[in-house]
Order: structure tokens, then sequence, then C-alpha cells
């Protein structure tokens, strides 16, 4: 279990990530007693048309541990798109984006409804300017509810974030402290049918007007004991982005989620 730990913490050291917000609700696998436990979503897409020719691809994975009270949980993902085409002169061209991710959180069970949190997490995104950011931060969650039909909790933590941007070929360096608040609700409509929803608020604690919200919808249809063919919509809002990126974002995409 240590070699494997050691792993999972040398990844997250390489690798650097992407997403503006990455939903660590997707982490919260319920892993059984000292088992490690996992599971790993893919999408594809290739469509040509009179435009050019576009390729996505997108690779998440997440493992869990438990043992007694503690949790540990690990994310990273992998993004990559390519749109060519033939210009004017008859040249053919790419433009690319990708992006990865990763991400390693611990939970304590304090109280009764009471959890403690502490993450670490890396980040680069190419479409959106981020060449690095790293976050650090603790705090608490609280179970409002949790049946066998539906689960609301709510968090609130503190965050220590280091970013370093390229906007229009300058370098910008921002250390800022943030509050990472967010409500998570997931509703088992049938056995086979489960919704979940996730808001975070993540404010600049010394400046309240530079703040981020990020709003996502996951259904997931298991067709078998292992595999779920999954829809998302993320909505993203940034009040302080890099200068040419807009404030506002969004993303619905389609994929399958194997289960080990």
């Amino acid at each position: 279990m240590k070699k494997l730990l050691l792993l999972v913490i040398t990844s997250l050291i390489y690798f650097t990530s992407n997403a503006q917000v990455i939903n660590t609700e997707r982490l919260r696998i319920e892993a059984k007693e000292n088992t490690w436990q996992g599971n790993l979503d893919a999408s594809f897409n290739l469509s040509q048309s009179k435009t050019g020719q576009s390729l996505s691809l997108s690779l998440d994975g997440q493992l869990s541990y438990s043992r007694q009270r503690s949790k540990w949980m690990f994310s990273t993902g992998y993004n990559r798109r390519t749109f060519s085409k033939t210009n004017v002169l008859g040249n053919d061209f790419s433009v690319f984006n990708h992006f990865q991710y990763a991400h390693l959180r611990y939970n304590y069970n304090w109280k009764k409804r009471w959890t403690i949190e502490a993450f670490l997490q890396e980040q680069f995104d190419q479409v959106h300017e981020i060449d690095i950011r790293g976050l650090g931060g603790a705090g608490l969650r609280f179970e409002l509810l949790n049946t066998d039909s539906a689960s609301v909790y709510l968090g609130a933590l503190y965050m220590y974030e280091y970013e370093k941007n390229s906007p229009l070929d300058s370098t910008v360096y921002h250390q800022d402290h943030r509050m990472s608040t967010y409500i998570s609700a997931g509703f088992r409509v049938k056995h086979y049918l489960t919704i979940n929803n996730i808001l975070y608020y993540q404010p600049n604690l010394l400046a309240f007007d530079d703040f981020r919200v990020l709003l996502e919808t996951r259904i997931s249809v298991r067709l078998t004991k292992k595999l779920s063919l999954n829809t998302s919509f993320n909505l993203i809002f940034d009040s302080e982005p890099p200068e040419t990126v807009p404030t506002t974002r969004f993303n619905l995409s389609n994929g399958f989620s194997f289960v080990f």
C-alpha cells in the first residue's frame, strides 16, 4: 500500500492540469475498508465537415482508499483537442488545445456528520492561458442529508493559490488566498439512473470582486455492473480571468465510466 501511495503522490507532482475549477466530488468513490477502488472515464470524438476535421480525446481516472476514519482520494485527467483545415492558400494548419490536472485529497471522519478535508492540486490549461496553477488547502464538510435516494453536502475550505499566466506574450504571477465553498446534491432516480449536481463559489479573501463560480450537472446511466454512460454539463464564470479569456465558459460532454 505504501508503494502505491508513493506512486500516486509522484503522479501528482508529475502531472499539471487544466480545468479552471476541478469538480472534486467525482473523487468520492465508496471504497471498501482497506481496499483501493477506482474508475476510469474516457470520451473520444472525431468529426469531419467542409470547414475541416476536429478530434477530441478526454481521459479521467480516480482512486480511493479507506482505512478506519481516514480516506485518501486521487484524481488525474488529460484532455486534448485538435482542429485542422485548409486556409485560402491551400496550406493545412492545426490549432491545439490541451490540459492536464492532478488532485490529491484526504478526509478524516471527525464527527457523525462532520469531515475534515485537506487537498493538493496542480493544473495546466493551454487555451485559458494557465501555465501552472497550484492549490493547497483545508476545511470542513457537513452532511446535510444522506438517504438511499438523495444526499446533500456543504463544504467550506481555505485554499492558497499560486498561478502563472502568459497572456499576450507576457508573464503574470498571482499568489492569492481564497475560500472554496460548495453545495453538492446527488439523486438516485432509478437503480440505474443517478443525477449529481455541484455548485462551487471561490472568492479571493482580499478582494471579493475577484471570484469564480462553477456549476456542474452529471447524469449517469448504468449499462452494466461496471460500465456507465455519462452526460455532463458545466458552466464556469471567472470575474478576473487572463486578459484574452472570456469570463463565462460552458461545456457539454458525453462519455463512458468503468469502475474497477
